[in-house]
């Protein structure tokens, strides 16, 4: 069976979370420090967040060049 412990390692992993940045939320954990918690889970998400916006801006570029190569093909 999987403790607690394991299982909120096994989400950090999940998140991207390893490393220092695991054992300090590992460490609130033990400490009960759920303000710690939550403002270092928000803080993740936000980082979550621009990645995504990032990678939708070059989904979005790269449907633009797609586009423009076929409209450039259909011209011919």
């Amino acid at each position: 069976m999987i403790s607690t412990r394991e299982n909120m390692i096994l989400c950090l992993q999940d998140i991207g979370c390893t490393g220092d940045r695991q054992q300090r939320i590992l460490q609130m954990c033990e400490q009960n420090d759920d303000a710690e918690i939550l403002r270092e889970l928000k803080r993740r998400r936000c980082e979550l967040i621009e990645e995504m916006h990032s990678i939708q801006q070059q989904i979005d570029r790269t449907d633009y060049l797609i586009r423009a190569h076929e409209n450039s093909h259909r011209r011919k």
